[in-house]
């Protein structure tokens, strides 16, 4: 554990899910991987591959930038603009393109975070409310953390993502707690560390998909914080009372 910053004690943490709790990029791999092949068991789709669909996420974003902002939306829109241009339509098309995003949503969610990060977690909820929020869309409860948080807040086209401010806000909000009283815990030193802190939030900066080394970092934001491992978070609020 790293001090950047004076440090004071905090009434509440919230936690960036993807890439800050487990490694997001393996899963979202297999999920798209396997979405694919679901793809492909449409009559009309057998044909698509993995550039087709690129494709189509980058002429519905071509039309609609904002749907960058919503992982969610841009999935399903990507969805209805390739199954429609495989030929179907109407209601057909409405199904299909629920049938897929549903799978994929599973897909994207079927794995579980470590024992050690649940039972982390699970003590630290013992001790003060915990929040997450992420600019994905992963399901807590399918993940093993059904339960640990308060509230879980996810980014959307009315709900930007981080670093924009609104998420950060709505956390200080919900818990009635000062935002200063507020630890927040994330991977990216733009969306979680400098968001965090410009509305007031503390920050620890915490990565599971790399070597954690602030100087090869591309942006230059200083956390409050830096852990080695998320139980380092149980030596600053539980085993130090």
């Amino acid at each position: 554990m790293i001090f950047y910053r004076p440090w004071r004690p905090v009434q509440a943490l919230s936690f960036d899910l993807d890439d800050t709790l487990y490694h997001n990029d393996p899963v979202l791999f297999t999920a798209e991987a396997n979405t694919l092949k679901y793809l492909q068991q449409f009559s009309a789709c057998e044909h698509t591959d993995k550039a087709f669909w690129q494709n189509a996420k980058g002429q519905v974003l071509s039309h609609n930038p904002s749907l960058n902002k919503d992982m969610t939306l841009l999935r399903r829109a990507s969805l209805e603009y390739g199954l429609e241009q495989c030929g179907y339509q109407g209601q057909e098309l409405s199904a299909k393109v629920e049938l897929a995003f549903h799978e994929f949503y599973r897909l994207r969610s079927d794995f579980k975070v470590s024992e050690e990060v649940q039972q982390t977690l699970g003590v630290l909820s013992q001790r003060m409310p915990l929040v997450a929020i992420t600019n994905g869309n992963v399901n807590v409860d399918s993940i093993g953390l059904g339960g640990i948080f308060q509230h879980c807040f996810h980014a959307s086209i009315k709900q930007p993502m981080k670093p924009h401010p609104i998420m950060f806000e709505r956390c200080s909000a919900v818990l009635n707690i000062a935002p200063q009283q507020i630890l927040h815990i994330g991977d990216n030193l733009i969306k979680d560390v400098y968001g965090a802190l410009k509305v007031g939030f503390k920050s620890a900066w915490l990565a599971v998909d790399r070597e954690m080394i602030l100087t090869d970092e591309p942006q230059r934001v200083l956390p409050h914080i830096q852990l080695a491992n998320l139980g380092e978070l149980l030596d600053l609020f539980v085993d130090t009372d």
